[in-house]
């Protein structure tokens, strides 16, 4: 979802039609992904895992 409304810089609703949800699913869902966004981006543990070739969880 975060890809179709940021990257691809899609509406709130050609997402929602897409992803078969209502636009105000789709403001949710970005609202909420976009507040998880920065903490899995900037751990450590994460980052060392994809370095070593492990999968995450």
């Amino acid at each position: 979802m975060v890809v179709l409304r940021y990257c691809e810089d899609r509406s709130i609703g050609h997402t929602a039609h897409s992803l078969r949800l209502t636009g105000a699913a789709v403001k949710n869902r970005s609202l909420r992904a976009l507040k998880q966004l920065p903490g899995q981006l900037l751990e450590p543990a994460s980052m060392s895992d994809v370095s070593k070739g492990t999968e995450l969880p």
